[in-house]
């Protein structure tokens, strides 16, 4: 209802709890606005009124778009109280397409060239970054300073990679960051995939998030790396921080580096840098500091800093000594069975049943697969220990090779068939999604028949596709379907969320037409109609997801069998 055309527009924003810079940005320019500027109003820079924060884009080069203090906000408002302002606004921060950027890789040779270990991080930063993400560079490079100075001869290769492109590094694609990352393993260097045993990932990793720590990891990494982190012969503990110990790592997520290596068919780790250990919500750390320009050495915690120095280059050491890589896929088949939904499975049809028995046989032989890497470790060291000779060792680092090469290509096929992206961001099994989005439509649609419009609004149609589906309450239906349209763009422009992106329920229209609707008692009939139309249309995706889940689970159980270690 305002007049934008060729105005500068002054728009207060929450990104964490509202809604992303793009969208507004986006509906600034669809209205004719000249530019846009935005102020933190929560969610970010909170730590002081003059902080500014910096995000990207994920959107298309439309109007500039920019971020300012509260403090200038507050300024510029006082000025508008008493009337019209005419500013010039000087924007000097250009974006240009097709640009290069580049991945720095540096090499410790191993006794098996054929097999890698991946230490690395990103080197790109908003404002000065110190912690996000020049610590993380520092502890790349100190652990393979320590390596070389230690004169350690790796058993695997040892790679150190810094990743450009993390922060922005593609345009109008919500999935536009760790772009280096991908472009790594997908495009530079496709052929690491069934090498690499591991990719260790850091980010911000001189900071004290809480007063506990621990990794984050594809889950059939899980169990290996918190045993690790428990033993007290091995590995390191941390002095002067993190006084509540250890705790066991979280599910990876999207946000940094190692979630491409994931996808890619690399199991990967990463220092627990931004969830709650309950997974509920982000760090203090991301509310106050993130991507402002107070992210300074003043953060900076050296006892935590020299722990993760140590704790990592253990960690990679331990993996390299090991000759098995120990992946527990039973962490795998837990993720899979606690988002399954039996009774919605059986209600459209799907064979639900068939689907457990096949769970049931993935956990069994995933158990059998795993205890055998454990048996060969152990065995290995046993040997080591007793003076066997070499060809002796020998003969158990090939059996070895021979696992490795087939855990690898499980993990990938689950990767594969298991892990898909809501909205472009968060990892999600499949079957989940469609579920989420039958269950709050039924939902909406049995409130409708009671004549609660108002609890639809509330509580139910905001979460539907992955909890996007509230951008339809607050923009116009084309700044809406240019936001569809990028995720279900396949074609070279989705990076990491390519074949990631499930299929979206069709309620935007609905959405407005109930949303106008707010505190009505009117006659719900189409609105009904239309939500039911696509309860069975996602009833039919998650019937069809099912049965190909049922194969991926059969692919990679039989790909499990093959690992014979006796």
């Amino acid at each position: 209802g305002i007049d934008v055309k060729g105005k500068v527009v002054l728009a207060d924003i929450n990104q964490r709890e509202e809604w992303w810079v793009t969208m507004p940005t986006l509906q600034a320019a669809y209205e004719g606005a000249a530019a846009i500027m935005t102020v933190q109003r929560g969610g970010f820079a909170e730590i002081a009124t003059d902080a500014m924060n910096c995000q990207d884009m994920c959107g298309p080069v439309t109007i500039p778009s920019l971020s300012i203090s509260q403090d200038d906000a507050d300024y510029l408002m006082g000025l508008l109280n008493k009337g019209t302002v005419n500013v010039n606004l000087k924007v000097d921060n250009v974006v240009e397409p097709d640009g290069t950027s580049y991945n720095i890789v540096g090499k410790i040779p191993g006794k098996n060239p054929d097999e890698m270990v991946i230490i690395g991080d990103h080197y790109d930063v908003h404002f000065t970054g110190f912690q996000d993400n020049n610590c993380a560079v520092g502890l790349t490079l100190g652990i393979a300073k320590g390596m070389i100075d230690s004169e350690y001869q790796p058993e695997r290769t040892i790679v150190f990679i810094l990743h450009g492109s993390e922060e922005y590094g593609a345009i109008d694609t919500p999935s536009d960051w760790s772009i280096g990352a991908w472009n790594q393993v997908f495009k530079v260097h496709p052929d690491w995939v069934g090498k690499a045993l591991t990719y260790i990932n850091f980010v911000l990793p001189a900071y004290e998030f809480s007063d506990t720590t621990r990794t984050d990891s594809a889950p059939e990494l899980q169990t290996f790396i918190y045993d690790f982190a428990k033993n007290n012969e091995i590995a390191p503990k941390p002095e002067g921080c993190f006084a509540g110990g250890v705790v066991e790592g979280l599910e990876t997520y999207t946000y940094s580096d190692d979630f491409p290596y994931q996808i890619a068919g690399i199991p990967s780790a990463v220092n627990g840098f931004l969830l709650t250990d309950d997974g509920s919500d982000c760090f203090d750390f991301y509310y106050q500091i993130y991507h402002s320009q107070y992210d300074t050495k003043d953060t900076y915690n050296e006892a935590v800093f020299n722990y993760n120095l140590k704790f990592y280059g253990g960690l990679a050491i331990a993996i390299d000594k090991s000759p098995c890589l120990e992946l527990d896929f039973t962490n795998q088949y837990e993720r899979l069975y606690e988002t399954f939904d039996e009774s919605i499975a059986k209600d459209v049809g799907a064979e639900a049943t068939e689907f457990l028995a096949a769970m049931d046989e993935f956990k069994t032989v995933a158990m059998a697969a795993y205890e055998q890497t454990i048996a060969l470790n152990k065995l290995y060291m046993e040997k080591l220990t007793e003076g066997a000779t070499e060809e002796e060792l020998q003969s158990i680092w090939e059996a070895a090779v021979q696992a490795n090469e087939i855990n690898l290509e499980a993990f990938k096929l689950v990767s594969d068939s298991f892990i898909m992206t809501t909205g472009g961001t968060d990892p999600i099994v499949g079957h989940q999604y469609y579920q989420d989005n039958i269950l709050y439509m039924q939902d909406s649609i049995k409130s409708l028949k009671k004549g609660d419009v108002n609890n639809v609004i509330d509580n139910l149609l905001w979460y539907v596709n992955g909890y996007i589906n509230y951008y339809a309450y607050y923009f116009d239906k084309e700044i809406v379907d240019q936001m569809y349209k990028q995720l279900h763009d396949n074609e070279g422009n989705l990076y990491w969320s390519t074949n990631k992106v499930l299929q979206d329920a069709d309620v935007t229209d609905v959405t407005v037409e109930l949303f106008n609707k707010y505190d009505t008692n009117g006659d719900f009939s189409t609105e009904i109609g239309v939500l039911e139309q696509q309860v069975t249309n996602q009833q039919s995706l998650l019937k069809e997801l099912v049965a190909k889940e049922i194969a991926g689970l059969e692919t990679v159980t039989a790909k499990l069998k093959e690992i014979d270690l006796s």
